[in-house]
């Protein structure tokens, strides 16, 4: 039986402050919805990684978080990920935060298998849900060809083959396992915690090097060409939302800021700079009073909120005009079949 798939996808971007997750909670609650992540795969082997090691635990529950069953919840994951205070030894001599860790693995290993590595695991993971929800919002897309990949999406009739085409990874792209190994060691050194990531990546990787094998499609790439609008419905309208804060809330350190994962979050604070109509601007300041700061009082929100449902409608009809289309079609078939038969 043919597996449906949501109607919609939502990608926010903005810089880290911003309040992406506070937006994404917020549709989350007004619309039937899941939350993915282009990180949570990465961000799940980090978590279990460094949970699982003796010597960072030990540093992680003296920093006051709570470990259980090896691995931290999703909230104080996201806690210890902003606390650049605390610097984990992910092998002798080699100190790193959670977020430098995160950056480097995404960045200079699995973009090294595919740049559209992030992109292949949530369309496999999408591929297998039972249960899909109307929305799929994705609120931490930091690269062009994540928002090209929801887009796309968004416009594709059959949803079904573009994401078997996308999460398939060919057989002849070339890496092998000795490749992504050597690559995790020389950013992490020669240690349990990069054996432990080691592991978890190359699976992955056989999971959907299998896609492509049993698929019988060809491995797609996207053009990382997204499309921007300069109003802010436009943009929702194609499963854009693009969220600034009011108030200066940076809170990456020098190296986290400069690093190419939030280069694509810089570019859009400029665009956005000199079209500030296109983006959705966090009401939230410290010295507003809680009415101000809450999203139930901003219209742009509302505006947001409508279209999202506007775009869920639309797609439910195209589906529906499909349907009426192919059952049409057999209508007639069997209609002659059967008057050649008289």
């Amino acid at each position: 039986m043919k597996r449906n798939h949501p109607e919609q996808l939502l990608a926010i971007t903005g810089s880290a402050g911003a309040g992406k997750s506070v937006a994404a909670n917020f549709i989350s609650n007004k619309i039937d919805s899941k939350q993915e992540s282009f990180a949570g795969f990465i961000k799940n082997i980090v978590n279990e990684a460094i949970c699982s090691n003796p010597k960072m635990a030990l540093l992680i529950k003296y920093a006051g978080y709570e470990i259980k069953n090896d691995r931290l919840t999703d909230d104080q994951f996201e806690d210890l990920k902003n606390n650049n205070n605390v610097l984990l030894e992910v092998s002798p001599g080699i100190r790193m935060s959670v977020r430098s860790i995160l950056q480097q693995l995404g960045t200079d290993v699995l973009r090294k298998i595919s740049t559209d590595f992030h992109l292949k695991v949530l369309a496999h993971k999408m591929l297998n849900d039972e249960h899909p929800s109307e929305l799929v919002i994705v609120p931490d897309v930091r690269f062009k060809n994540e928002l090209n990949f929801v887009q796309l999406y968004n416009m594709a009739a059959d949803k079904q083959f573009f994401l078997t085409k996308l999460a398939a990874l060919s057989p002849e792209s070339g890496i092998t396992r000795e490749q992504i190994q050597n690559n995790i060691y020389s950013i992490f050194g020669n240690s349990e915690f990069s054996f432990s990531l080691f592991k978890e990546v190359s699976k992955k990787t056989g999971e959907l090097m299998e896609v492509e094998q049993k698929g019988a499609v060809i491995a797609y790439q996207l053009d990382n060409k997204p499309l921007m609008s300069e109003t802010l419905v436009e943009n929702v309208e194609t499963g854009f939302l693009p969220v600034r804060a009011k108030a200066n809330t940076n809170r990456l350190d020098q190296a986290t800021s400069t690093h190419t994962s939030e280069s694509f979050s810089q570019e859009l604070e400029s665009y956005f700079e000199q079209n500030p109509d296109a983006a959705f601007t966090n009401p939230y300041s410290p010295d507003n009073s809680p009415e101000k700061n809450s999203l139930e009082n901003s219209s742009q929100m509302k505006d947001v909120v409508n279209q999202i449902q506007q775009n869920i409608e639309f797609n439910k009809g195209r589906k529906q005009r499909k349907a009426d289309m192919l059952n049409a079609q057999k209508k007639s078939k069997k209609m002659a079949n059967s008057r050649s038969i008289g």
